[in-house]
């Protein structure tokens, strides 16, 4: 499996092709974790959740 994130400065819209992702929802990042069955899937949303988590940390400090 391959996994991206990009963090963008503010909301840009999203585009999808329905016949692909005929049930997509978009979810705050730990209900999505939470919805997923792969182990493989939920360990790339817990890397992005670090990641956030160290963004966030280095602009405060």
């Amino acid at each position: 499996e391959h996994m991206f994130s990009l963090h963008l400065p503010e909301p840009r819209p999203v585009n999808l092709m329905r016949e692909e992702h005929s049930e997509s929802e978009w979810l705050p990042l730990t209900k999505g974790r939470d919805r997923v069955w792969s182990w493989t899937n939920r360990a790339a949303l817990d890397q992005v959740a670090a990641l956030r988590a160290r963004e966030r940390t280095d602009a405060t400090s």
